[in-house]
Order: C-alpha cells, then structure tokens, then sequence
C-alpha cells in the first residue's frame, strides 16, 4: 500500500487548523460568558444601595495569594490557616455585611472581633452572608475561623440593599411542594431546564438534591451561583454516592458496588429524602435512555421510581421514620417518561421573571457552570452560532418541555400541562 506523503501532511495540517479554530472559538466563548457575567454583576451593584467595598478596605496576614480572591475564575482560591486572620479596615464607610465564597467546605465557626466587642458566628453555606449589626461601627473587624479553609471569594459591603448576585441561602425546606432530584450537578440546568424557574416563579417551596455531588470542588460554587439565579433560594441537600461515567444499568450498580453503596443505600436515601422534605410533586430523570446515555441517570431515576411508594412503609429505614414520620407523595414524574405523557410550555414571558420565559432563566442558570463548557452541553441548551436555540420548544431530543407522570396518589392528569394539576394547592 503506498502512502501519499503530500496529502497526509496537508491533511495532518488541515487537522491542526480545525483543532486550532476549535480552540479559538471556546476561548471566545468563554470570554464572552465572563464579561456578560461581569456586565450582569455590575448593573446589579449600580441599582443596588450597598456599595461593594471589598478593594479598598480588605487586608490580610498570614495568607499567601491573597489577591486570587477578587478574581472570578472560581478554579483559584486562597488558603486561611488557624494563625491567619483578615482585616477590615473602615474609615470611610460603616460595613454592614460580609459576604464569603468558601470552597468546598466551611468552618463550622467564623469569629469576628472588634475594638471592644467579639462575636461568633454559626457557618451553614458554602457561600455566607453575614450581617455585623453593632461591629459595624467599628474602624478595624478582624476574621478568623475554627478550621483551616480555602475561600474563593469575599466581598464587603455598606448599609443598604445588596445586589441580586449576592447568595442569602435559607434553610433546606421543612415542607416542599416540589423536590427534584437531580443526578448531578448541572442536570437541574439541562434536563430540567425551565422547570424549577416556572415554579419558583410561582412561588411554589422547592428543595434541589443530588444523588452524586460533584468531584470537582469549583464545581460546587457553580452549582450554588447556578442555583441561586434560576430562583431557588432554600439551600441543596446531596447524597453520599460517587459521581463516575457509565453507560448503563449494570454498570453504574457495578461502580456504585465498588465504592461500597447498595441499592438499599440508595433506597433508603430516597425514603428518607422524600420524608424530610415531605413534597406534593417529585421530579427526576430519564430511567430509559439517561438522556444522553449515561447509565447514572437511568439508575437513579430507576430506584426513583421503584421505591419512591416505600416512604409510607414504617419498616424501610426506620431511623428516618422515627425522625421525620411517614409521608406519601402524590405524583412522581419522570423525565420523558411515557405513562401520562405531559408537555410544559417553558416559553411564556412571566412579570415575577422581570419579562424572561423560565427556559430563558435556565439558560441563565447554566452559564454559571463554566466547566461544563469543553462539552456538548451548550450545544443542548444554546444551539450554536448557525442556529441558535431560544425556546425549549426548539430542543427536539431530551425535551425539557417532556414529562411522564410515572406515579401518583391523585389520579391521570387530564390538561396535561402541569405538574400541580389535581393538587390541593392550599397545602
């Protein structure tokens, strides 16, 4: 067989140059998010009272790379030691709030020290706003925390309303009335896409979980700042389960085997989840495909739906029985699932969403996942340049508009068009 020399070297050139464009053309992607992210943040600040004044009043000690915090590459983060400690330095303007991005994990406790006055604060979030009250007045605060952690960012503001982007997480909800359960991070933005805004924007109480948090760490922030712009304002719950690629059933439950977790495990997790958040609608993902063929997503949402009637049985996981009681849920659906076949329109303008369709907000919601952007998923959501999506209800394959009801209490939906249909909304 002879070889053409000439033409595999042109053709080994022009490889070269489609890689080279391909690059490029991420790199101009991932510009563009940043400054709209930048753009977004700044008309925030300027319709805000509260004035950001974390670059000329923060000083640290002890602390190497300090100036990586005021950047918003969320991949770079700062590490804060027992003996290392950050100043506030306040001539100028009375501080009123702190607002910290800690990475990955938070310390249990932050102590603020002023002149003549300590306080200690209780840590919940991964990203915490605190409120300094008195200590405000006060020319030097100084901040320390009860383990050694990585902060990602932190930013000072005066009196006064905070901008939108500024994250004041609530508890996870006590009751819900819709509990999704997603696969992993980002799942929420994708398949979900338009869902959890439509009914936030209802004011309907929503409760996010995750069956396999993120390996990533940065991911983690993503997932919050993600979260926190669709709408959602109680604060995520994740399972202990390893997030790993599989391509089906078998494969997945041979991956999960190998990092100890059972089916039961899983089981008990859904019970358990299901009796906390005691919701009305739970939704999940697709048990047959997994989407785009990830065998995660057809296992869990396969458990999902097999034992999502255990919550009223007593014997499965009674630890969770004594603590929260029984619940029954009153409608499962599942993500292009085929029993009682529903289509949500996800394009309808709403005033709550400042004139956006909830699939809009989604769209927004993902563009805090920066990571995720080396994938097909922004193809999925946004189309390319040629032919750009704008609607849900342009997404033909994996629709966010397509919904089975897989199981429920309350009878078939007869509209078909939302999930509430035969509810009791004064619940």
């Amino acid at each position: 067989m002879k070889f053409n020399i000439v033409e595999i070297k042109h053709k080994l050139k022009k490889k070269k140059e489609r890689i080279k464009r391909f690059k490029r053309n991420l790199r101009l992607a991932k510009r563009k998010i940043h400054f709209r992210a930048l753009k977004n943040d700044l008309k925030s600040s300027l319709k805000s009272d509260a004035k950001n004044i974390s670059w000329f009043c923060l000083t640290f000690k002890n602390i190497k790379h300090a100036r990586y915090i005021f950047l918003r590459n969320n991949k770079k983060v700062i590490r804060v030691i027992n003996d290392s400690q950050i100043n506030i330095l306040n001539p100028f303007h009375k501080v009123n709030y702190i607002y910290i991005k800690f990475h990955k994990e938070f310390p249990q406790k932050i102590f603020i020290k002023g002149q003549n006055a300590n306080t200690t604060y209780q840590c919940k979030y991964l990203h915490t706003l605190i409120k300094l009250n008195d200590l405000s007045v006060l020319r030097k605060i100084s901040i320390k925390f009860s383990s050694d952690v990585k902060i990602n960012r932190i930013y000072v503001f005066t009196d006064g309303e905070l901008p939108d982007w500024v994250q004041k997480w609530e508890p996870p909800c006590e009751k819900a009335d819709l509990l999704a359960m997603s696969t992993h991070s980002d799942d929420e933005q994708l398949f979900f896409a338009g869902v959890l805004p439509l009914y936030a924007a209802k004011n309907k109480r929503i409760q996010v979980s995750y069956f396999a948090p993120p390996l990533a760490l940065h991911r983690f922030n993503e997932l919050l700042d993600g979260l926190w712009q669709i709408g959602i304002k109680n604060y995520p719950v994740f399972a202990p389960f390893y997030e790993e690629w599989s391509m089906s059933i078998p494969e997945a439950k041979n991956n999960l085997s190998n990092h100890n977790t059972t089916e039961e495990d899983i089981q008990n997790y859904i019970v358990s989840t299901i009796r906390r958040f005691k919701p009305l609608v739970v939704i999940g993902q697709d048990p047959i495909n997994g989407e785009y063929g990830h065998g995660q997503h057809m296992y869990f949402a396969y458990c999902l739906g097999k034992y999502i009637s255990n919550s009223t049985n007593p014997v499965i996981d009674p630890e969770s029985t004594r603590k929260y009681g029984l619940h029954s849920v009153s409608k499962l659906y599942l993500h292009l699932h085929k029993n009682n076949r529903i289509v949500l329109d996800l394009d309808i303008p709403m005033k709550e969403l400042h004139g956006k369709t909830p699939f809009e907000k989604s769209q927004e919601g993902f563009s805090k996942h920066r990571s995720q952007y080396v994938a097909f998923f922004p193809k999925f959501l946004y189309g390319t340049i040629r032919h750009p999506i704008t609607q849900a209800r342009q997404i033909k394959d994996n629709s966010p508009c397509e919904w089975g009801l897989a199981y429920t209490t309350v009878g078939p939906d007869l509209i078909c068009c939302d999930m509430f249909e035969n509810l009791d909304q004064t619940d």
